[in-house]
């Protein structure tokens, strides 16, 4: 399955004097669905779905301020209620009243937040994938990848070499492998290992990480009155699975449904089992 990078063309608004870039596909007229991605990713992380599921839904995808090819402030507010008003902001952009809210990794964390805190009278399903509940991260995560985003923020200089470097395959291979149980071909996430690169993230990835792991969304979950899904990897080595198992109990009448021989990226790594198992919840 192969989706151009010139497909689903990005459209900005402002948000509090912020560019806020998101990227839509379908028709306006059918139920909306609002994707929200995770950290150091992108909005077209979403592209296979979008390509499905634009047949039967108005399908937004939102590049997250800090992310993708939003701005990325210096001493922006990544907090994930930040994050989530932004959300709710272009939703109010584009005049959708009620809708299906998907989100994935930290993604899935705001998503949550904005189905149990923000907006639960907006949200008609939720669809949490790999979504951080408790601020639990795994090991790589939690000690690599942060200290990494950290470093590049008091070290600059070392910032592109460390780009040059992960570009070669089999450190790419090292650097993002637990991103998957069983990774895709190399090409088909070329794009999500660039976005993973940017250089524009440096302000934002330390202190959106840091939020990731001080905010605990547990409290909230009983709040959540909407018909819930839960996925993830059996094999997820980003988000710990318990933080799925702790989310569909908590979550009043949520499914969770496991993905075998996955990691954190079931949208990526099994694709159209993925869509499959997503129309027919939004069916």
């Amino acid at each position: 399955m192969t989706v151009s990078v010139l497909q689903f063309a990005p459209h900005h608004i402002s948000v509090d004097g912020q560019k806020i870039t998101y990227r839509i596909a379908g028709d306006p007229s059918n139920p909306p669905i609002v994707m929200v991605h995770g950290w150091l990713s992108h909005s077209r992380v979403w592209r296979f779905q979008m390509e499905q599921l634009q047949a039967t839904h108005f399908c937004i995808a939102i590049d997250l301020l800090g992310f993708g090819d939003s701005d990325s402030p210096r001493n922006g507010d990544y907090s994930i209620e930040a994050q989530g008003r932004r959300v709710l902001a272009l939703a109010d952009a584009l005049n959708l009243d009620k809708f299906t809210l998907m989100g994935h990794s930290m993604g899935g964390q705001i998503a949550i937040f904005i189905a149990a805190v923000l907006a639960p009278g907006r949200v008609t399903r939720l669809i949490d994938v790999g979504g951080v509940v408790s601020g639990a991260l795994a090991w790589w995560p939690k000690y690599i990848s942060k200290n990494q985003m950290w470093l590049g923020q008091v070290a600059p200089f070392l910032v592109p070499p460390t780009v040059w470097l992960f570009r070669v395959p089999w450190v790419s291979k090292v650097a993002f492998g637990v991103w998957f149980h069983i990774a895709p071909p190399f090409e088909v996430w070329a794009e999500d290992r660039e976005r993973a690169m940017q250089t524009g993230i440096i302000p934002s990835g330390y202190p959106a990480v840091r939020a990731i792991m001080t905010t605990d969304i547990t409290p909230h979950l009983t709040k959540i009155t909407c018909p819930s899904l839960v996925i993830f990897g059996r094999h997820d080595r980003v988000v710990p699975p318990v933080e799925g198992e702790r989310a569909a109990a908590g979550i009043p009448g949520a499914r969770l449904r496991w993905f075998g021989e996955c990691g954190h990226f079931p949208q990526l790594e099994q694709p159209a089992a993925f869509n499959q198992v997503v129309a027919e919840f939004v069916r």
